[in-house]
């Protein structure tokens, strides 16, 4: 995941968090439900800001609802 987020993160705009893992045929590595959060917001806390971290886990997902309703 944490490999993802550094390939992706050209821009902290775009990237988000979600906890959908019904019907996963294939999850990521310690990543089996949303208790995994944990271990990857603490790798996140290591390399990205606190900015960074609140727009991909939650903050990019509420801009992006909230522009769509609007």
């Amino acid at each position: 995941i944490i490999f993802s987020i550094d390939w992706v993160q050209c821009t902290d705009e775009y990237i988000c968090f979600g906890g959908d893992f019904d019907g996963m045929d294939i999850k990521a590595k310690g990543l089996k439900n949303v208790k995994g959060y944990r271990s990857i917001i603490t790798e996140m806390k290591k390399r990205y800001s606190q900015e960074t971290i609140e727009k991909i886990l939650n903050k990019n997902l509420e801009r992006v609802i909230k522009t769509t309703l609007n």
